[in-house]
């Protein structure tokens, strides 16, 4: 079976926050100024799942889109611009594969997947840019009767990644390394 989803979007935010540092003119040290800015991200996203087998399922999901600055009263120059923190390309693929178990536990899901965001701007000046990279993940599911356990690891690599460019000063904030994990849930 295969499913197939997609969607041209258009989203337009006004009025959002944004702090900048600069130098104080009047003494030492920086101060923060307050500005806020509009932007409109354009784009297309697709979905796609796939089972080839009873025992194997395809997820993944694509999206392209095109963030620019419509007004910025503090600097017009910067309209036009990409707006920072905010990637021109997102893309997810996962696979699963179902272990067959005893009836009573149910199938172990099997899982190995990769997360991929581009690179961005930190700044609305665009010259100051987060590098992107592909992130890979795995884990074990099960559900047996109302709880369901999941062990996994995140970045399995190790790498370097951001998860948002701060926009002030063009700064980033660092995603998470390797970080294994355990979830258990219940539902009565």
């Amino acid at each position: 079976m295969l499913t197939l989803a997609t969607a041209v979007f258009q989203a337009t935010r006004q009025n959002v926050f944004n702090l900048t540092t600069v130098a104080n003119p009047t003494g030492p040290g920086n101060i923060d100024v307050a500005e806020f800015f509009n932007y409109r991200v354009t784009g297309w996203e697709t979905d796609l799942t796939a089972t080839p087998t009873d025992r194997w399922i395809i997820n993944a999901n694509l999206t392209l889109q095109n963030p620019r600055i419509t007004s910025y009263p503090p600097t017009p120059a910067n309209v036009g611009n990409f707006v920072p923190s905010v990637p021109s390309v997102l893309a997810n693929a996962w696979i699963t594969y179902l272990i067959a178990m005893p009836q009573q536990l149910g199938p172990l899901k099997a899982s190995l997947g990769v997360r991929y965001r581009n690179g961005e701007y930190a700044d609305v000046g665009n010259t100051r840019d987060v590098p992107g990279t592909p992130l890979f993940d795995a884990g074990l599911e099960e559900t047996i009767r109302n709880v369901t356990w999941r062990l996994g690891v995140n970045n399995i690599f190790n790498r370097s990644n951001y998860v948002y460019a701060a926009g002030t000063g063009g700064g980033a904030f660092p995603g998470p390394g390797r970080t294994a994990y355990l979830r258990v849930t219940a539902k009565w």
